[in-house]
């Protein structure tokens, strides 16, 4: 995909989360392909989701636990802005 959605056979805008700069040939990698990259790393296909994915405008976040026990939650801020994040785990 080029970095405006295209080119695609219905002329939509399309989302990729890897794009072609196609003036400078540049590859761009989005936060969205870092964040499957993180689930393909760590999270065993055996795993279950735990959690509700929480999805507001401006971040996601889902958690995993895998058959060991061991548990993974991937955030992902959809913004280029630093965001304050709390992961409570239990009650405290």
């Amino acid at each position: 995909m080029d970095v405006t959605g295209g080119s695609n056979l219905v002329r939509n805008i399309f989302f990729a989360s890897v794009q072609v700069d196609t003036k400078t040939g540049e590859l761009l990698s989005t936060s969205t392909n870092y964040s499957i990259g993180y689930y393909l790393r760590f999270i065993s296909p055996e795993a279950i989701r735990v959690s509700i994915p929480i999805s507001v405008s401006f971040i996601e976040s889902t958690t995993f636990k895998d058959t060991d026990g061991s548990m993974f939650t991937v955030v992902m801020n959809k913004t280029d802005d630093t965001i304050i994040y709390s992961l409570v785990i239990g009650d405290s």
